[in-house]
């Protein structure tokens, strides 16, 4: 959208409406001036009306429905987990969402056969540590995963938050990548990945793919790059002369 028509009253505009939604978070705004004169713009012109709506964190009722749904309990009986995960986690769903795997990896979050149901000690639970920051508990729970499964996500994640079965297809035809499906599969396992609409895997969060991208420095992020490329040209090249 060209910021210089945004005034334009001529005949043929004025009939014409656009709805256009935009969705960030406040602290990108410091990071992308870009979007930030993008939106000064769209503050400025008379002819734009905007709404914003700001999304908060979830309150302690919302965090005990989502924690008794998941572990199958009366609400009485999860209200104090969810009291426990609601401060550990500030209200951020992905973060709630992590400290219960965390509790579980951890054995502080267990089935028993005997009563049929999840149990925890709330003491253990308050003691638990948690990371300050989404990027930072993640980049724990990474840290845990084979270094081949690692790698075969900071590959996927030069392509950004999503990526199609068939790019990584071509890529794994490669000798280099030859393994890239396979090791993504701990990943999938872990929760850190999703398969979405049958051939997209995406990140869960766009934090994860942020803290996986930015874990190489630059140069050497840059020479993966180019070697995805390259292979990725390969692979085109082999496709093409298969059809022929």
């Amino acid at each position: 959208l060209e910021s210089d028509h945004l005034n334009d009253d001529d005949e043929e505009g004025a009939h014409q409406s656009q709805l256009i939604v935009c969705s960030y978070r406040s602290n990108e705004l410091d990071r992308s001036p870009e979007l930030k004169t993008c939106l000064d713009t769209f503050e400025a012109a008379p002819s734009v009306r905007i709404t914003s709506i700001n999304l908060e964190g979830i309150d302690k009722s919302s965090t005990n429905k989502m924690i008794s749904d998941t572990l199958k309990l009366p609400l009485r009986l999860t209200r104090s987990l969810a009291n426990a995960v609601h401060t550990k986690s500030s209200g951020n769903p992905l973060f709630a969402k992590m400290f219960m795997v965390l509790l579980a990896e951890e054995k502080k979050l267990n089935y028993s056969l005997e009563e049929h149901r999840w149990q925890w000690d709330m003491d253990v639970v308050r003691n638990t540590t948690i990371s300050e920051g989404v990027a930072v508990f993640m980049m724990a729970k990474l840290s845990r995963l084979p270094k081949v499964t690692f790698e075969a996500l900071q590959v996927m994640a030069c392509f950004g938050v999503k990526v199609d079965e068939d790019v990584l297809g071509l890529l794994s035809e490669t000798e280099e990548f030859a393994a890239l499906f396979t090791s993504l599969e701990r990943a999938i396992q872990e929760g850190i990945i999703e398969k979405r609409n049958g051939n997209v895997l995406i990140f869960a969060h766009d934090t994860i793919q942020q803290s996986v991208y930015d874990f190489l420095p630059e140069d050497q992020m840059a020479e993966l790059h180019f070697r995805i490329g390259l292979q990725l040209v390969k692979g085109l090249s082999t496709c093409e002369h298969r059809l022929s």
